[in-house]
């Protein structure tokens, strides 16, 4: 793992709540992975539609996963668009949701590649 995808996706923090059993691992990354698919849409729409309580609701259904996980960044990141969003703090809002994207796109391919070792890591 390249030292880019370990910054958004600090495993150790995932392995302290849960062990290093490779299967579960894979299982609770692939569930967030679904959580993102589905929270991740509402939220670039919330944005464009400039609706700050459908902003807050995705970036909280985000959050706590994000930060459990390990993905550090992309749940700071939401952390920061849910505060922003709670106080329809537009400024605020269009300074940091640019960031959103990209962040997102780095953390799901990390989780993919760790997903991918943890798989090869089970046994038959």
């Amino acid at each position: 793992m390249s030292d880019h995808n370990a910054v958004e996706l600090e495993v150790a923090v995932l392995h302290a709540l849960v062990g290093e059993e490779a299967a579960v691992v894979a299982g609770l990354l692939s569930t967030y992975l679904n959580t993102l698919g589905q929270s991740a849409p509402q939220l670039i729409c919330a944005l464009a539609m400039r609706d700050s309580h459908g902003v807050c609701r995705a970036a909280h259904v985000m959050k706590s996963p994000s930060l459990c996980v390990g993905a550090l960044l992309l749940g700071q990141l939401c952390g920061a668009l849910e505060e922003a969003a709670r106080a329809a703090d537009w400024p605020r809002l269009d300074a940091v949701a640019p960031s959103f994207e990209p962040v997102l796109a780095r953390t799901i391919r990390a989780v993919k590649l760790h997903i991918d070792v943890a798989r090869r890591q089970v046994p038959a």
